[in-house]
């Protein structure tokens, strides 16, 4: 009877659990016509990046604004596109998110309050794209593309490294001062090396290091405002973590279970 038992037992299959696939989310036409009027009434700006704005968003991409008056840019937005679904507002960033994209309006181009670069300059020299959307010289814009991800989140976005190697070959004498005034000549110097020799992805060993020079740098330079920047930045973190304007969402697992690899993958997805 066990005998019988045991071998029921190993003939046994266990049929696979049925795959549950989420629906696709339903698409939403980006409004071109509306979106550019919207743009065209903002006073000056500059798209930091991926400058084609309509088909950046038609893709599921978002668009970083600079603006001196985040507010009236607000305004004008809404005016034009209607209100948005919410709207995250942080010490650096004003996100207005619609279901067909979200438009990201910055105030200023730093990290926790310390400057990296000079928003009137880069207002100040900015040239029209193909698309006919305002955007930095193209130092400027490798400066922003890669201490964005460099500074905030710790690592370098692959995506990037052309707009660096470019602005290494067309504005490099501007990339190399810029570098210099954001983190000081040490390493301003280490990071013009490394994108002169087409490596910028060496950036990544050296990011809490960069940050610290970047915060030397800034309260040495204007100290009030570094200060005040930075007391901004936690109050209004410390704001959206109380009352945030979505759910939050957690990955967690045992160690080695591929978070890790979850997160950089998403991280390449994104924008």
């Amino acid at each position: 009877m066990r005998a019988e038992r045991t071998n029921t037992r190993r003939n046994t299959t266990t049929k696979a659990a049925p795959v549950h696939r989420l629906p696709e989310m339903a698409h939403h036409p980006v409004p071109e016509v509306a979106l550019l009027r919207a743009l065209g009434s903002l006073g000056p700006y500059v798209a930091l990046r991926n400058h084609d704005v309509v088909a950046h968003l038609a893709t599921g991409g978002d668009v970083d604004l600079f603006v001196p008056d985040p507010e009236d840019a607000e305004r004008r937005l809404v005016a034009e596109l209607g209100a948005p679904a919410y709207v995250a507002r942080r010490s650096y960033v004003t996100g207005l998110f619609y279901e067909w994209g979200n438009v990201d309006l910055l105030p200023s181009l730093e990290w926790r309050g310390a400057k990296y670069l000079d928003g009137t300059t880069v207002l100040d020299e900015r040239v029209l794209s193909p698309s006919g959307i305002p955007r930095p010289r193209v130092a400027h814009e490798a400066l922003v593309s890669w201490f964005s991800s460099l500074l905030w989140g710790g690592f370098f976005k692959p995506r990037y490294r052309d707009v660096i190697l470019e602005a290494v070959r067309e504005d490099g004498d501007e990339l190399a001062r810029v570098l210099r005034a954001a983190v000081g000549k040490r390493w301003g110097n280490r990071l013009w090396l490394c994108a002169s020799q087409g490596e910028p992805e060496e950036s990544e060993l050296w990011a809490n290091r960069l940050r610290r020079a970047l915060l030397r740098r800034a309260l040495a330079r204007t100290p009030l405002q570094t200060v005040a920047g930075r007391l901004r930045f936690y109050v209004a973190e410390v704001r959206l973590h109380l009352n945030p304007p979505l759910p939050w969402l957690a990955v967690l697992g045992p160690d080695g279970s591929g978070k890790s690899t979850l997160l950089a993958g998403l991280r390449e997805q994104w924008p």
